[in-house]
């Protein structure tokens, strides 16, 4: 039997998605045009997710990242990219 190699002393940081949109709300990261989407200064809080299309994993992990993030007032797009065009991307 192999362990993990991971650190088990490290505590995880807590799930608080209460916490987070209080962070946000402080931060001035707000639904001022009542779109469901945060914003600040007339900027929405969104951004792309960039994920290789092979890998079914990654698509799962990263709808529920969306979820969570919808529920929050961001809004996060997934952009699944073969992989030479996502290591094109990273390399420019």
């Amino acid at each position: 039997y192999m362990e993990p190699s991971y650190d088990k002393t490290i505590e995880p940081r807590p799930f608080d998605p209460a916490r987070a949109k209080a962070l946000l709300d402080e931060a001035g990261w707000t639904d001022s045009n009542g779109n469901g989407i945060r914003d600040k200064d007339g900027v929405e809080l969104e951004f792309e997710f960039i994920i290789p299309n092979i890998i079914r994993e990654y698509e799962l992990i990263a709808t529920l990242f969306k979820e969570q993030l919808d529920a929050a007032g961001v809004s996060m797009a997934i952009r699944p990219l073969e992989w030479a065009t996502l290591i094109d991307n990273l390399q420019k």
